[in-house]
């Protein structure tokens, strides 16, 4: 009987103490986990999410007794915890081998959207006859991985592009994230009410500029129209038709940029981006030549540039699903740089009357996620490139994030470019026309944006716009 009792007591002590010892460990965890949350470095924005993170408050006593101090330290801790974007990966990994794949297609829910941060980049019409063309012969970036290549044939005015028709099976929702395989789309779904709003703007522009200026309007299709499974392209409106009908409308004043074909004739090339909403900028040097056709001028040969590469780019496809397929296969960026010498001058929000002077037109400290912020450095309210040429030629580009790829192709051809972000200009645009007399002027959208009222009221703003200085406020204020 002693035995039995020395035995079931010592089973007990050892349960007691493996216990004691996993509760202190789980403690010691913690308070580790604690202390290096408040003392490692914070980060402001989420490559991941991309997005900013909650800044930590101000104490205050009004803000402590309202209790509106504990929400925000909350929400500060939380958006700043150790390796918050790699938890977040982990958990987007999780969550896809819980789930299932039907046939290699996901269908996510659009997202509400706001206008990008400065500095970053984010999301969001050419009847001409055309042939396809023979590609130049220059060494152009392959397609990532083994992926199926669409088919073009000339059809009327256009060029019709034919995708593969993948073998999959998936759920469609209107203004979703189509993922297939390894690339993912936006499905359309613009309007002829959003696009006659859109031609109109433009031409009420013609009213309020000297007439010697001549304006160019290029609508970029997205990825969707020539890759978009052909039997989903019914959930999916038609880009051809809708940026067809934007050039109808507009001023015979306005010349129309015939992207769509450009890009239509190269679709078995890398001209869009996987993970990401953008064009890259192969896709925006084809736009570019077309432009030049309709400015009268040479356009510069692409083997003539240097071409740089950034490896593993996960674009806005990625951060706003998380889908560990996109993750697996990164986009390659690479950018073109033409051989001009130039000074560029960047105009901050709320600096209305001064500039910054950066040493190049490349955000090249830009990575992961917000890679495509190597062209221009991403969105600012006001760029201005001065460029060797005086030849008297300066055009204003009035753009949202698909023009930061296509500027960089104006250097040989203008003596100042001025880039104007819609999204946050702040001063009067016909006024910068005037005071520094501008000849050309570009509106370059992607097709989302020409059928969204955000984008088109911001561009029917700008011309008369008055900057107001933003509010101060008394050192411990509320918000």
């Amino acid at each position: 009987m002693k035995k039995e009792h020395f035995e079931h007591t010592g089973r007990k002590g050892s349960s007691w103490k493996f216990t004691m010892v996993n509760s202190i460990g789980f403690c010691l965890a913690l308070a580790v986990f604690g202390v290096l949350s408040l003392c490692l470095p914070k980060a402001s924005f989420s490559e991941v999410e991309k997005r900013e993170l909650a800044a930590k408050p101000t104490l205050s006593v009004e803000s402590v007794f309202s209790a509106q101090f504990m929400k925000e330290f909350s929400a500060w801790f939380a958006d700043t915890f150790p390796w918050r974007d790699s938890f977040i990966s982990t958990a987007h990994l999780l969550e896809d081998v819980r789930g299932i794949r039907p046939d290699e297609i996901k269908v996510y829910e659009a997202k509400p959207s706001a206008p990008a941060q400065q500095g970053t980049s984010a999301k969001e019409e050419e009847p001409a006859p055309s042939t396809k063309r023979p590609r130049p012969e220059h060494n152009t970036p392959e397609l990532p991985q083994e992926q199926s290549a669409p088919s073009t044939q000339p059809e009327g005015d256009h060029i019709v592009v034919t995708p593969p028709d993948e073998d999959a099976v998936g759920y469609l929702m209107d203004n979703g994230i189509f993922v297939f395989g390894q690339r993912a789309v936006n499905l359309f779904g613009g309007s002829h009410q959003m696009a006659g709003y859109y031609a109109q703007t433009l031409n009420s522009y013609l009213d309020e500029i000297d007439p010697s200026v001549q304006v160019y309007n290029m609508v970029v299709p997205c990825s969707s129209e020539f890759y978009l499974p052909s039997r989903y392209q019914a959930s999916s409106a038609d880009q051809w038709e809708n940026i067809s009908f934007i050039y109808s409308q507009l001023d015979e004043r306005i010349k129309p940029v015939d992207a769509y074909n450009a890009l239509a004739a190269h679709a078995d090339e890398y001209i869009y981006f996987n993970t990401d909403h953008h064009w890259t900028a192969l896709g925006a040097y084809y736009a570019y030549q077309e432009f030049c056709k309709e400015a009268g001028l040479t356009p510069a040969a692409l083997e003539e540039m240097e071409a740089r590469t950034r490896e593993g780019f996960l674009g806005t496809f990625y951060t706003q699903t998380g889908d560990p397929v996109l993750a697996q296969n990164p986009d390659n960026l690479t950018y073109y740089i033409p051989d001009t010498q130039y000074e560029n001058y960047i105009r901050m929000k709320d600096q209305p009357d001064s500039f910054t002077r950066f040493d190049s037109i490349w955000g090249e400290m830009a990575s992961m996620t917000n890679s495509y912020s190597i062209f221009l450095y991403g969105d600012f309210p006001l760029e201005k490139i001065v460029t060797e040429h005086k030849n008297g030629r300066k055009i204003v580009v009035v753009k949202e994030s698909y023009g930061n790829a296509f500027v960089p192709f104006l250097l040989p051809h203008f003596e100042e470019i001025y880039v104007v972000d819609q999204r946050y200009f702040q001063t009067s645009l016909v006024e910068l026309m005037e005071e520094n007399g501008v000849t050309d002027l570009l509106f370059l959208n992607n097709v989302f944006a020409a059928n969204t009222a955000y984008h088109i009221d911001r561009i029917d703003s700008l011309k008369h716009q008055v900057w107001i200085p933003p509010q101060t406020k008394e050192a411990g204020e509320d918000e």
